[in-house]
């Protein structure tokens, strides 16, 4: 048994070692990135609506407010007019507005918190994805430029005549990978 689960084991590091392989780990992390865009795009929608439903709100509330002062205008006649039957309805109307407005601006303080929650949080994760994509921008290029120089090298080695000399065509391709070099330093300082 202890033989058959060695077999195993082995089996599966084998098929991970494979699936690693074969997996494009620049493809990867490309991939990657866009989803870290998209979801930042999302949350910057969901972030302009509750900015939206915020001004929305405010302005319901300052509706409300200019018709509560309605009510109380309206109030202050019906008492002037001995009213009470009128007065009694206009107080009902302004006790169920004076609620309306304290749940209006607790929901308003509620959104303005959630608005600047998310506003620091989508700042922190731009700044982030933007550090992010420029050192995958760097990778990505230094990688390509690795691949070159080994090209290069490769064909150098490949060329190299047998009897000592150096050939105008090898010199050109030391050249080549001279200024590659350079440039890639160059690049690293700026």
């Amino acid at each position: 048994m202890g033989i058959l689960t060695r077999i195993v084991r082995i089996w599966k590091a084998d098929i991970n070692g494979v699936m690693d392989e074969l997996e494009d780990k620049e493809l990867l992390l490309k991939q990657h990135l866009r989803e870290m865009e998209e979801e930042l795009h999302r949350k910057d929608a969901r972030h302009t609506g509750l900015v939206t439903e915020h001004r929305r709100f405010r302005l319901e509330l300052e509706k409300t407010k200019r018709d509560q002062a309605s009510l109380e205008d309206d109030l202050k006649i019906a008492i002037k007019k001995d009213k009470d039957d009128i007065s009694r309805m206009l107080i009902k109307k302004i006790r169920l507005t004076d609620k309306t407005v304290e749940e209006s601006t607790h929901l308003l303080e509620k959104l303005q918190q959630e608005i600047e929650t998310l506003r620091a949080v989508l700042e922190k994760q731009k700044i982030q994805f933007q550090e992010l994509n420029q050192k995958t921008v760097s990778f990505l290029l230094n990688k390509e430029q690795d691949r070159r120089n080994g090209t290069i090298s490769d064909l150098t080695s490949h060329n190299q005549n047998t009897s000592g000399e150096l050939t105008d065509e090898e010199i050109d391709l030391d050249l080549i990978k001279y200024k590659q070099q350079y440039k890639a330093s160059t690049q690293g300082e700026v």
